[in-house]
């Protein structure tokens, strides 16, 4: 028997009827209503393992209450788009495995992962980047010298001003 796709427009369709036999569900014991989910091909239960590797979006927004972060203090703080931290707490969009991690180190110790993000290096393009790059205080006038400091570049374009994850996709930095 082919289904029948049903389109309800709350406040101009007439509700449509349920097919479940709810009494019968009622009077079904625990071992009788996991038998049936399991004889149903199209509603199998999650294993143990699917369960864990699952993404729950309200973790996540619990885990940045927790830290008293608003959507926009906890993404500026551990460099996350603020668009993909808004999908993934609203379950439009799950994380990827690589940023899963990620947030689960967060979770784990959000202190040592701020303080790993603090950048020793001046944001190029600054007054502050420009006097290190040339060996001089920032804002010192005076004369350049030229000298460049050793271990001192500008990050990738690609990532400059964002965390790895800000893609919500998966990237490898090289």
């Amino acid at each position: 028997m082919k289904e029948q796709l049903i389109r309800y427009r709350p406040g101009r369709d007439p509700k449509p009827e349920s097919r479940t036999d709810w009494d019968r569900l009622k009077r079904m014991s625990d071992e009788e209503v996991d038998q049936a989910a399991r004889n149903d091909p199209d509603a199998q239960p999650l294993s143990d393992e699917q369960l864990a590797r699952g993404f729950r979006p309200n973790a996540l927004t619990a885990l940045r209450k927790r830290l008293s972060l608003s959507q926009t203090e906890f993404a500026k703080q551990f460099r996350l788009n603020l668009r993909t931290l808004q999908d993934w707490e609203q379950g439009r969009r799950k994380p990827e495995d690589i940023a899963r991690v990620y947030l689960r180190v967060i979770e784990r110790n959000p202190d040592a992962v701020s303080a790993a993000l603090k950048d020793p290096h001046p944001t190029p393009g600054t007054p502050a980047w420009r006097a290190a790059v040339r060996g001089s205080p920032a804002g010192g006038g005076g004369k350049r010298e030229g000298r460049r400091v050793e271990g001192l570049r500008a990050p990738s374009p690609r990532l400059a001003g964002e965390g790895p994850f800000s893609s919500g996709r998966r990237s490898c930095a090289a």
